[in-house]
């Protein structure tokens, strides 16, 4: 029986672009490969299979009906020569996602019912915080404080985790969500659940470029410093921001608490091959040399992670009592 005679519902094909290249996807599927050449197309060229360009950086969602083996062809379509890898899997009744991770090396299919936890011995050492129901890792241990389809533990990253001898963590737009007591603390509780030489990356926005961008100075028309109040406030206030970072404070704060290596690198880039091309919420701009985006990456060293009494201190007189006191 052929797949347009069975009643078959949608399966999604998941393809996660961690390249810094478009990445060009062809669908070798059942009924194509079944399918007679047409009549107005020379046999050589065979039968025309459906394609997708996915862009750099990003996960695209391809909606199948199909079942049965499956192939897709993907080609990188950098500056150089191009490379081009294959996956093959078999689409079935009982499960309705399937994932593909490519880089720069290569194309792989991710079985996501056979994926274990970080409690396992043998299972999955990333953890990836706040990720939301858009931005599922198949290769990640996905976290997230609501229980979104996709999520693989439901958890407070601000208490103590369940967790240990994690390799990494990785959180993009969900430290500035914290309130600042509560980011101090999921960095305590990540970084002690961090490995000797495990490293934490963590994306959010840029408050210098926040300021630069949102509020004209000096003379500047009336008009645009209306518009510019509402949209620096915009800024602090709107999709659920509760503390924003300058490059200067984050670096300070990771340092005080004890994490070594400190290092802010460009948007999907990093020393570390597993923590390149993670991003997923829109490029990195830049005005008067000031990037809009803080992307930094921090090491556990051989201390623990803690809160010095110092930076308490500090930390309580110079913001949280008036943040808490509500005024």
């Amino acid at each position: 029986m052929s797949n347009s005679q069975l009643n078959l519902s949608w399966k999604s094909v998941i393809f996660h672009n961690r390249t810094p290249f478009e990445v060009e996807v062809i669908g070798y599927l059942p009924e194509f490969l079944q399918a007679p050449i047409p009549e107005n197309q020379d046999e050589e060229q065979g039968v025309k299979h459906p394609q997708q360009k996915i862009r750099a950086c990003d996960t695209f969602i391809w909606g199948i009906k199909s079942l049965g083996e499956v192939t897709f062809k993907i080609k990188l379509l950098s500056s150089e020569e191009s490379q081009e890898y294959q996956v093959d899997f078999i689409l079935s009744q009982d499960c309705k996602n399937y994932q593909v991770i490519i880089t720069e090396e290569n194309a792989l299919y991710w079985d996501v019912r056979k994926r274990l936890g970080p409690d396992d011995p043998n299972g999955i050492k990333k953890v990836h915080v706040g990720c939301g129901p858009k931005n599922i890792f198949p290769d990640w241990w996905n976290v997230d404080i609501r229980s979104f389809q996709g999520i693989d533990t439901v958890m407070d990253v601000t208490k103590t985790w369940p967790f240990q001898d994690i390799d990494f963590v990785y959180g993009e737009h969900f430290l500035e969500h914290l309130p600042l007591d509560g980011a101090i603390n999921f960095l305590v509780s990540s970084g002690n659940s961090l490995k000797l030489g495990g490293k934490i990356r963590l994306t959010t926005p840029n408050l210098a470029w926040v300021v630069d961008s949102h509020f004209p100075v000096n003379d500047a028309p009336t008009h645009a410093k209306v518009d510019g109040t509402f949209n620096i406030n915009r800024a602090f206030h709107g999709w659920g921001h509760q503390f924003l970072y300058s490059q200067e404070f984050l670096e300070y704060l990771l340092s005080e608490l004890g994490y070594e290596q400190i290092v802010c690198f460009d948007y999907g880039k990093s020393d570390t091959p597993a923590l390149t091309y993670l991003e997923r919420h829109g490029k990195s701009r830049k005005k008067n040399n000031l990037s809009n985006l803080i992307i930094v990456e921090a090491t556990r060293g051989t201390g623990k992670i803690s809160v010095p009494e110092q930076l308490a201190k500090q930390i309580e007189v110079r913001f949280m009592r008036y943040y808490l006191g509500g005024h």
